[in-house]
């Protein structure tokens, strides 16, 4: 953009505009620190999340299973 220090909203109303990724988190040497902690209580909030629900499966769908290491 030009001039991007100057306060002009209006800049993000074209919705034809092409944005970047968002990496929530960063990348690179100045990832934030925190991030394996609040992944993990993420992941934890839908664990406790889900326990509050009875969750049934359709008896005619054959899940796939994967089988993961756990929590990255």
């Amino acid at each position: 953009h030009k001039d991007p220090k100057e306060f002009r909203p209006e800049r993000w109303d074209d919705p034809n505009q092409t944005t970047a990724p968002v990496y929530p988190f960063g990348f690179g040497s100045r990832v934030c620190f925190g991030q394996k902690l609040a992944l993990l209580e993420m992941k934890t909030f839908i664990l406790f999340l889900l326990q509050k629900f009875n969750v049934l499966l359709d008896e005619n769908h054959k899940p796939k299973f994967v089988f993961d290491t756990g929590i990255n």
